[in-house]
Order: C-alpha cells, then structure tokens, then sequence
C-alpha cells in the first residue's frame, strides 16, 4: 500500500498524504492484485493473502468489501477460509491432539514429531483477523469478557508508549496481559494460585518479566513450532507462549507429588478447575494457536480466553 501511495503521489505531491477516497480505491486496487496472484501459479504466498485480507478489513467492514471490491473479496475472502480450513482441521485430527490426554499421561514421541512435521508442512504463519477469531471461537477460546479487553488493552497501551519512548526500537515487540485464578483438591486439601492484577510480558529475548516466569513442566508438552520464514525456532520467546508456559508451571507447583502421581498412572492434569485470561496485541501466530490447543487438552478444566485487536 506504501508504494502505491508513492507512485500515485510521486509527480504530484511530497510526501503520502490522500484522502480516504484514494486509500479506499488503493487498498482496492491491492486486493485486485493479489487475488490476480493467487489466480495464477506461485506468484505467491498464503502469507501473503491474509495479510492483504486484513489489510482490507483495516479500511472497511465486509458489506463494503463486497461493494468496493466486489467478486475480488469474495474470492480473496474464500482463499482465506480454505486456509482456515486447512489448520482447523490440522488440529483436530493431529495424532498429538486427536489423542491428547490431561497433563500426566504418556505422550507418544512419534506424535510430537509428527506434529512439527505437518505444521512446517502448512507453511503459514497466521490466519489473520478474522479466521484467528473464528478459530477461537470455534475452539471455545475467544474471550467475551469486555471489561477484561478493555482493561488489559489500556493497560499494555501504556506501558507500550513509555517503553518506545526510552527504546524506539521496541515497537515491533507482541505484548500480552494474562491473569488467572485455578483450585485443585491435592492430598485431602483444596490448593489455589490466583493472579488478579495480571501479568504484562513481552516478546522479546530481553525482558526482565520474562526472567520471572516459569517453564513449562516437561509433561504438559507444549510444543513451540518453527514457522514460515522464521530462521529459528524463537515461538517460545512469544508473549502468548509465555503465558501459558508460566500457568502450565503454576498448575504443576500444585502437585507436590505430581511425580508420583504419574508412576500411578494418574493424571493430575484433569483435578485442576478454574480460568486462565490472556489478551495480546497482535494476532496470535499458528505456533501459539496450537499451543493453546495443546494446553486445553492437558488442562481440560482450566476455561482459556484470548483476545487480540479485532477479536471483539
């Protein structure tokens, strides 16, 4: 869209100011051309097309996509649900959830490298702002508590602007709130952990929150997928991630004979109960959609929401 302005503006103006008019007729012309691409064969990427699709919904709601944009998006807009598609099924009839047990059984090896194997498969690294939101709400995950988005949304909006203003370079960084509040009955007596005020954490090697939190216990096994692009396998360091890795580690604290209870074949994740809250400030990445399916199988009773800008 950036070069679009550039070359419309080039001989005319300085700089990229238009107006709404133009930039609706340019996101227009974006969407014409990449629904030309994915017409045609590897002129481009599926990253690329959802990208473009929320580009539009950016500038204009979806009655006005069919009207501006016309067959296009309609187009465009299937593309984006055959992706959908595609992960959702994923996820359902992987062997590692498919078969998916609470925290405390036995995880099959061969289906966690199945697992990383069909995911680098897909070759994608979102489903952007709506299909993101259809997934969760699909999985039972999408967060209807209001005044929590609101709330966490403000907050991290906060904290964002006072860390750019000594970092510049911070502003690429995913922030996340999580709060939570989980009960157990361990050895004859009720157990809790409760985080009301919640929890900001960022996506980035350096934060000094993130030295705090807990790992993951090794049986919860959740997994952090390298995605498309991605030189390494960094998923672990997303704020999303974080959070249900530091839960995860605060469930396990609950089970002081965790270890013995899995010598006797119990598994001590289904006797957690409670809620756990996360909002994000960018769409969750596949690797942490697949990772807060992992959790809610091994933590069947813990109710998971998640919001992000867009979701609501």
């Amino acid at each position: 869209l950036s070069l679009m302005f550039t070359r419309r503006h080039s001989h005319k103006h300085q700089g990229f100011c238009s107006s709404l008019e133009d930039t609706l007729m340019l996101v227009s012309k974006v969407a014409v051309a990449m629904v030309e691409k994915i017409r045609g064969t590897n002129l481009t990427f599926p990253d690329d097309a959802w990208i473009v699709h929320d580009l539009v919904l950016m500038w204009m709601d979806e009655r006005e996509a069919v009207s501006n944009i016309g067959d296009a998006w309609i187009h465009l807009d299937g593309y984006a649900r055959c992706l959908f598609d595609q992960v959702f099924d994923f996820l359902r009839y992987t062997p590692l959830l498919r078969y998916a047990q609470p925290c405390g059984a036995v995880v099959q090896t061969v289906h966690m490298e199945e697992y990383q194997r069909a995911f680098r498969a897909l070759d994608l690294r979102s489903l952007g702002i709506k299909y993101t939101g259809l997934l969760l709400s699909e999985m039972g995950f999408l967060e209807v508590d209001q005044e929590f988005i609101e709330v966490a949304r403000a907050q991290l909006e906060s904290d964002h602007a006072h860390l750019l203003a000594a970092d510049p370079g911070a502003g690429s960084q995913n922030w996340c709130l999580f709060r939570f509040q989980v009960t157990a009955f361990v050895q004859g007596q009720w157990v809790e952990a409760v985080e009301l005020e919640g929890i900001r954490v960022r996506s980035c090697g350096g934060d000094p929150v993130a030295l705090t939190l807990l790992d993951a216990p090794f049986e919860s096994h959740l997994l952090a997928v390298k995605l498309s692009n991605d030189r390494l396998n960094h998923r672990k360091r997303d704020a999303e991630f974080r959070a249900l890795a530091h839960v995860a580690g605060v469930l396990r604290r609950l089970f002081p004979d965790a270890d013995s209870l899995m010598s006797e074949r119990i598994w001590w994740g289904k006797n957690v109960n409670g809620w756990l809250q996360i909002y994000v400030t960018e769409v969750p990445c596949l690797s942490c959609l697949g990772a807060m399916f992992q959790f809610a199988k091994r933590f069947p009773h813990v109710d998971l929401r998640v919001s992000y800008p867009g979701s609501d």
